[in-house]
């Protein structure tokens, strides 16, 4: 899984890109089809901040494009892989939106209220999820483990950050959902997200197993 989470990025910056846009004449002139195309246009602005898109022109991207799309086997083989991909992510983005839902409104109840025993039965049973269908490389590691894992990037003149492609599945999955409207770039999050989350993580996890005391006592 690891490379694919900046394409799955990329993906939504290219559909706004390509929005209104013709590719009949690169699809006639290459003999490929428009969502090989589409596909080649995603890996052409892999890694391109969103609010940069202005200054990058057509020209610049399609040569890209028919780059890619000189060696059309090769980039098919990486979609076929990325398509595969995106049936196995599908399933974990479900997977961890409902676990991030269920700590979210574990945060706001008193341990020992019954109000808090459907999201208790939740979390358990994606717990069973985990174990039976485990997803991602990362799966079977704690969050110390992954944090000594995940390099913190830092580029001169900009905010440091971590790259998605280098946090393991499914602690990337686990950090976007724990920071949806956070502002970002497509290679990543801000470092000071990700050390938020990490800390938080670890108090969350506490709060269950308080939670989880209070309904066996």
């Amino acid at each position: 899984m690891k490379g694919f989470r900046s394409i799955l990025n990329a993906s939504q910056v290219s559909d706004l890109y390509l929005e209104g846009k013709c590719i009949d004449g690169i699809s006639q002139e290459l003999g490929v089809s428009k969502d090989l195309i589409r596909f080649a246009f995603t890996l052409a602005l892999r890694g391109v901040h969103p609010n940069s898109l202005s200054s990058i022109s057509d020209f610049r991207l399609e040569d890209q494009v028919r780059i890619l799309l000189a060696d059309k086997y090769t980039t098919q083989g990486v979609k076929h892989e990325f398509d595969e991909f995106r049936v196995v992510w599908r399933r974990l983005y479900d997977r961890e939106r409902e676990r991030r839902d269920a700590i979210w409104r574990l945060e706001l109840i008193e341990p020992g209220s019954k109000s808090a025993e459907p999201f208790l039965e939740l979390l358990s049973a994606i717990r069973d999820a985990d174990e039976t269908d485990p997803i991602g490389e990362a799966c079977a590691l704690g969050i110390d483990e992954v944090v000594a894992l995940v390099p913190i990037t830092s580029v001169s003149g900009s905010i440091d950050y971590v790259g998605y492609d280098d946090i393991p599945e499914p602690w990337c999955e686990r950090f976007l959902q724990a920071s949806a409207g956070s502002t970002a770039t497509i290679r990543g999050g801000y470092a000071s997200d990700w050390e938020k989350f990490v800390r938080l993580w670890t108090a969350e996890m506490e709060m269950i197993k308080k939670h989880q005391e209070a309904a066996q006592a």
